[in-house]
């Protein structure tokens, strides 16, 4: 709960100061704890939003968007989607 707390505030003053990769990777660690708290929904929400700053910041190519593109796919996976 404080790790959640802590990824949130971050996030927050993160996209105050306009940070798009911080916030991309502040969406990336609450997404992990999401998978990891078996909220699937919400760690889809945060990995997909990652996963496009990612792509539209850094490309297809880079290795932080794969790992993200990897994590929602496993979010998907674990859902059945």
């Amino acid at each position: 709960a404080q790790a959640e707390s802590l990824y949130r505030e971050s996030l927050e003053i993160r996209e105050k100061n306009g940070e798009k990769l911080a916030v991309s990777q502040n969406l990336y660690n609450l997404g992990l704890l999401m998978l990891e708290q078996q909220k699937y929904q919400q760690a889809e929400t945060h990995l997909l939003k990652a996963v496009e700053i990612r792509e539209q910041f850094l490309g297809r190519d880079n290795k932080l968007f794969k790992r993200a593109l990897q994590k929602l796919i496993d979010t998907y996976n674990v859902q059945d989607k």
